[in-house]
């Protein structure tokens, strides 16, 4: 004759004492309810996967908000640095930089990322990256080009550094596409 087991439901045999799926010993005694649908042995294995997928997630998640904040510090920081006078990516004397549509598009990259978008974060950080270089380009074609390419400051390999960090972060997103949000 078969029974029950108390904790998962599965069939015993009438003399087992331990579930052959969830292991427990058949003591009424320590019995503290059933549980109301069939054992899966699978289903720790599948939490821990579900579990393990929602945590690369959140962090990846971080990661690519971290790194478009650095990107967005990063304007403010000195991009050239000619005989101790600093320029950053944002403002200098009385003119606005191309580093403001930087930042402007940082912000979006964030708000996209917090909402959960997978393709938008990727669209802001592209546009960062093609107004960068875009100004880089433009500034190689000056005829200041030679002087100002020996005084780049630490603001200018930040910018550059975190915004392909952000891209890539967010192609992998795209690319991995995570089951669980």
């Amino acid at each position: 004759m078969k029974k029950c087991c108390i904790y998962c439901n599965a069939e015993l045999d009438e003399n087992q004492e331990r579930c052959g799926y969830c292991g427990r010993v058949q003591d009424p005694n320590q019995f503290v309810g059933p549980i109301n649908e069939q054992y899966n042995p699978n289903q720790e294995f599948n939490n821990y996967n579900y579990q393990n997928e929602i945590k690369k997630n959140n962090i990846m998640k971080i990661l690519l908000i971290i790194s478009i904040v650095a990107c967005m510090v990063s304007c403010f920081l000195p991009y050239f640095t000619i005989l101790g006078y600093s320029q950053n990516y944002v403002y200098t004397d009385s003119k606005i930089l191309d580093g403001v549509f930087v930042i402007a598009f940082g912000a979006a990259g964030i708000l996209s990322v917090a909402l959960n978008k997978r393709v938008l974060p990727l669209i802001f950080q592209s546009l960062s990256l093609i107004v960068f270089l875009y100004d880089y380009f433009n500034q190689k074609s000056s005829e200041y080009s030679q002087v100002l390419s020996h005084f780049y400051g630490i603001g200018f390999y930040f910018v550059f550094i975190f915004l392909i960090i952000s891209v890539s972060l967010a192609i992998v997103r795209i690319i991995k596409k995570e089951k669980y949000n």
